[in-house]
């Protein structure tokens, strides 16, 4: 009577701790667009930097679908577009004793009959790891989940005779990562392999990008 679980007063804590924090960090770009910072927990200095596992990732994807040309043009592309569209920027050089971190990329497909090109988004996997080190998903707090109730979403839809919706394209991309913070966001891609094969791999950094903590897929 009147106790509370230890568990669920930490995770209420736990929870104020982040919303503060996101109040103290988020700021408002001259565009209108936010910027916010990585919300990392104190165990972040056992992060690895996932560099021989991104670049392994990103050698057996391309070695595997060296035959698939559409499909190396369609991630090629997307690549691009992300870059075009300021998602993502050319990574700086690693300086001596910094803490960085790569992503393993995994492009995923959806064809359909309809379609003559593949469409393709890449998985960013924040949770791989090497044994004895922390992946990106173990260093950063989760956060609450702030999506809708399902149920009241289409109990209110029912409520008037007319109901308007609409749909913010790429939505989780229009915020910002802080620059501090976009060397823990770096993945490889070989630019431009679609046009010449012998492309190098290079280094590239998202400047935003949706739930770091979650894999992408369609």
């Amino acid at each position: 009577m009147g106790i509370e679980s230890p568990t669920e007063t930490s995770e209420s804590t736990a929870k104020e701790d982040l919303r503060e924090f996101f109040e103290n960090n988020i700021q408002r770009l001259e565009n209108g667009r936010y910027m916010v910072s990585l919300p990392f927990k104190d165990n972040i200095r056992f992060l690895g930097d996932n560099e021989n596992i991104a670049r392994g990732s990103l050698k057996r994807f391309l070695f595997k679908n060296r035959n698939k040309s559409e499909l190396i043009a369609a991630v090629d592309r997307e690549m691009e577009n992300y870059l075009k569209c300021g998602y993502a920027e050319p990574a700086a050089p690693k300086k001596p004793d910094e803490l960085v971190h790569y992503l393993p990329i995994l492009p995923v497909v959806k064809q359909s009959s309809a379609q003559s090109t593949p469409k393709v988004r890449v998985i960013k996997d924040a949770g791989a790891r090497r044994e004895d080190e922390a992946a990106l998903n173990d260093v950063l707090h989760g956060g609450a989940n702030l999506l809708p109730d399902v149920i009241k979403v289409l109990l209110r839809f029912r409520q008037d005779e007319i109901a308007v919706t609409c749909d913010i394209e790429k939505a989780f991309l229009q915020y910002r990562i802080h620059p501090d913070h976009r060397t823990f966001l770096r993945y490889f891609w070989p630019q431009g392999i679609s046009k010449n094969p012998q492309a190098p791999i290079s280094s590239f950094a998202l400047v935003s990008d949706r739930d770091p903590r979650v894999q992408q897929a369609f």
